[in-house]
């Protein structure tokens, strides 16, 4: 096992390139992220004006108590699925990042680590592998 796991290890080159690659994935990840995240921004703003207009239109007696609770609910049902989605954004953003480095470190270092890893991290590290 620990031949096999000396083979797997990259080099210094490899991870450098690879890095690089994640790097300029992650720059138009962050783009894609940020100009969605503005045109959710922009949705969450417009049903929150929505909600008040619809609000008001009930203080003033404009449209009747069933329409009110109707339309108030599908707002409010929408502005919470905007709010999940600019959450897990974010929350996925983060997770591959920790991934990526997670996966690099193993490869540069799977011989060592396995060497010095007790049983059931050994367990673990060729669950992860294989």
């Amino acid at each position: 096992m620990l031949d096999y796991l000396g083979r797997i290890r990259l080099s210094d080159d490899l991870i450098a390139k690879i890095t690089d690659y994640f790097k300029k994935s992650f720059e138009s990840e962050q783009e894609f992220y940020k100009q969605t995240h503005e045109n959710l921004r922009k949705e969450l703003d417009q049903v929150q004006n929505r909600i008040s207009r619809v609000v008001d239109a009930h203080l003033d007696g404009k449209i009747d108590g069933d329409i009110y609770e109707q339309k108030l609910n599908e707002y409010k049902k929408r502005q919470q699925e905007i709010v999940s989605l600019m959450a897990t954004h974010v929350d996925a953003d983060k997770a591959s990042l920790i991934t990526v480095k997670t996966i690099l470190d193993l490869a540069k270092r799977s011989k060592e680590i396995y060497e010095s890893s007790k049983v059931e991290e050994k367990r673990q590290i060729l669950n992860f592998l294989f």
